[in-house]
């Protein structure tokens, strides 16, 4: 027959258990939670790898687009071919028949003779004389304050 010693220990073990159970589930939750958090984490950076790798194309092609306008631009320039450079004159504003160097002057001055600075300094303002101050440094109309300094 059972005593109740052993139904006592049966009951404490039972309670061990269960709050061990409980504990258990707690740190379960707890650790799926982290699980969710850390698979989401990993989402967001595979999609920053996928944008980082498109944009990384995009940026391949552009280069090789420029690299591409290069090479036409050195074949136009190594052929000496005279109508591009005469389109690319008249895109300046320079004149086909124009001599290299030679730009087209502008027909309006914004400025006249009158207001254009010649370099001089503007002499109408008069310097302070000497006159305002004492020979000790101090100015002449400030006698009549106190000097507290």
């Amino acid at each position: 027959m059972l005593t109740l010693d052993q139904i006592r220990l049966l009951e404490r073990k039972v309670n061990a258990a269960v709050t061990r159970i409980a504990a258990l589930r707690e740190e379960n939750s707890l650790l799926e939670g982290k699980l969710g958090k850390a698979l989401d984490k990993i989402d967001e950076l595979e999609a920053r790898i996928d944008r980082f790798k498109n944009d990384q194309a995009e940026i391949e092609q552009g280069i090789l687009s420029a690299l591409g306008q290069l090479d036409k631009l050195e074949d136009i320039a190594a052929a000496g071919d005279d109508d591009d450079l005469d389109d690319a004159d008249a895109f300046e504003g320079v004149p086909s028949d124009a001599s290299p160097g030679e730009a087209v002057k502008p027909a309006v001055y914004l400025e006249t003779a009158d207001t254009i600075p010649t370099g001089q300094p503007d002499t109408s303002e008069e310097p302070e004389s000497d006159d305002a101050h004492n020979s000790d440094g101090t100015e002449s109309g400030a006698s009549d304050e106190l000097d507290i300094f």
